[in-house]
């Protein structure tokens, strides 16, 4: 009969090369990586992105906190359609529009 010993040494190997057929692939990169690895970059895509516009309300934070005078200004200007007294304006209408 076989020892105890050798069915256990049987036992651990077959886990082993189940281990291997079920959790590498051909190359011997794991598994399920591949995925992980691609949402990694999306998320440092992302990270990097988040910090490009943190960067530029930041630095528009600073125009605001240096002058907000000239930023109340350009806020008028630009979004509200409002002039100085004395400045031109000037309204382009697009073609065929009547």
């Amino acid at each position: 009969m076989l020892s105890k010993r050798w069915l256990l040494r049987a036992f651990f190997a077959v886990q082993v090369c189940l281990f291997f057929v079920f959790y590498f692939d051909r190359d011997f990169k794991l598994r399920g990586i591949e995925p992980i690895t691609r949402a990694t970059q999306g998320l440092e895509q992302e990270i990097g992105r988040v910090q490009r516009q943190i960067d530029k309300l930041n630095q528009e934070l600073d125009s605001i906190q240096a002058s907000p005078d000239a930023y109340y200004e350009r806020i008028a200007r630009e979004n509200l359609g409002m002039a100085k007294q004395g400045d031109r304006v000037y309204v382009y209408e697009p073609e065929g529009a009547l």
